[in-house]
C-alpha cells in the first residue's frame, strides 16, 4: 500500500468507505508533479460533477449555472484527505452522514455510485446513456478530461464504499470522445414546460408555449390531445413531453405527451424566473382584443416628420457634442 505524501486525517481507515481515490497515469506525473492549473481544474470539476449528480438524484433538473440546494451542497462536498505517491493519486472524502437521513438516502455516496455507473456504461459503448448524465454533468466531465491532453493517459477512479466491494473505472481519451459525440448530438429527454398556449394549428398539430420569461417553445401533439389543446388555448398550461436541448441548453421542439390547464403559474417557477405578474392578467391571452394601429401619428405629439432625410441627418449631426475623453 502506498504511503501518503500528505495525509489530512488520523482516521483514514475509519473513513475509507466514504473516500474516492483519483489516480493520474501518464508521463506528465511520473515525477509526482503536476501544474497548479491542471490540478485546480481537475479537482474543481470532479467536485462539480458529484454535486450536479447529487442534484439530479434529489429530483432537481440539472442546470449548468443553477444554484445547488444547501443540503445537497453539504452532502456532496469533497475534502482532500490525502495525496499519495505513485503516478499521482488524490484521495477525496465525503462528509459524515447526516444525523437526520435524507429523503433520497446518502446523496454523496449515491452521487459517486452514479458517477462510476455512468462512466462504466459509456466505456462499454452500449446503446444506452446514463439517465443522470445531462448537460449539467457532461460539461464538467469534459473539463475533467482536458488533462488527458497534457501528458496524462488515464484517470483512474477507485471507490471502496460499495456493497459490491471496491470498484475501479478509468477515464480514457476514448471515453471522453464518446461524451463529446453525445453532446454534439442532441438527445431526447423528458421536459416539463409552463406558459401560455398560443398559435394552435390543428391541421399541422402544432402550437406554441410562451414561457414567463418570453421564450417560445414549439410543441407538436397527437390527435388524442386535441380536446385538451382546444380547451387550453390562450390559457396557462403545463406540458410534459419529449424534447431536445442544443449545446447551450436551449429547448427545441417538444413532442407533447400530457397537457393540463393550470390556474396560475406555480410559485416556485415564478420565484425561479424572478417574474412579477401583473395582477390584472388573468388566465386568458391579454392581447386577445388587440387591433392594428391605423394612425401612426398617435405615437407623436404632432404629425410624423415629413422633412427630407438629408435634412434630418444634417440636423442630427449638428446636435452631436464631442466627447471629452480626459474626464
Amino acid at each position: 500500500m502506498r504511503k501518503p505524501l500528505l495525509d489530512f486525517t488520523r482516521e483514514s481507515n475509519l473513513r475509507a468507505p466514504r473516500t474516492l481515490d483519483v489516480r493520474l497515469i501518464g508521463p506528465a506525473v511520473e515525477n509526482h508533479r503536476l501544474s497548479v492549473d491542471d490540478f485546480e481544474r481537475l479537482i474543481h470539476n470532479i467536485q462539480l460533477v458529484v454535486k450536479r449528480l447529487g442534484q439530479r438524484i434529489a429530483g432537481q433538473e440539472g442546470k449548468r449555472q443553477g444554484r445547488i440546494a444547501k443540503d445537497i451542497e453539504s452532502s456532496c462536498s469533497l475534502d482532500i484527505v490525502a495525496i499519495k505517491a505513485g503516478s499521482l493519486e488524490v484521495q477525496f472524502g465525503l462528509p459524515k452522514p447526516q444525523t437526520q437521513p435524507h429523503l433520497f438516502g446518502d446523496i454523496g455516496v449515491n452521487a459517486i455510485e452514479s458517477l462510476l455507473d455512468g462512466m462504466s456504461m459509456i466505456d462499454k459503448n452500449s446503446d444506452g446513456w446514463p439517465k443522470d448524465f445531462d448537460p449539467s454533468v457532461t460539461d464538467p466531465m469534459l473539463e475533467v478530461g482536458r488533462i488527458l491532453n497534457h501528458g496524462v493517459n488515464e484517470i483512474e477512479f477507485k471507490y471502496a464504499g460499495t456493497k459490491r466491494g471496491q470498484r475501479k473505472v478509468r477515464y480514457t481519451s476514448k471515453l471522453r470522445t464518446r461524451i463529446e459525440k453525445r453532446i454534439e448530438t442532441a438527445s431526447p429527454e423528458e421536459l416539463i414546460i409552463y406558459g401560455f398556449l398560443l398559435e394552435v394549428d390543428f391541421k399541422d398539430k402544432t402550437a406554441e408555449i410562451h414561457e414567463p420569461l418570453g421564450n417560445v417553445i414549439r410543441i407538436s401533439f397527437e390527435s388524442v390531445l386535441e380536446d385538451v389543446i382546444l380547451s387550453g388555448a390562450r390559457k396557462q398550461v403545463k406540458v410534459i413531453g419529449i424534447g431536445e436541448r442544443d449545446r447551450a441548453g436551449k429547448v427545441g421542439r417538444v413532442r407533447a405527451q400530457h397537457l393540463e390547464i393550470v390556474e396560475s403559474l406555480e410559485s416556485d417557477l415564478i420565484a425561479e424566473s424572478q417574474l412579477v405578474l401583473d395582477q390584472g392578467i388573468t388566465g386568458t391571452d391579454p392581447f386577445v382584443n388587440a387591433t392594428p394601429l391605423k394612425n401612426i401619428s398617435a405615437l407623436f405629439s404632432g404629425s410624423p416628420d415629413t422633412r427630407d432625410p438629408d435634412v434630418i441627418l444634417r440636423d442630427l449631426r449638428m446636435l452631436r457634442k464631442p466627447r471629452n475623453l480626459d474626464s
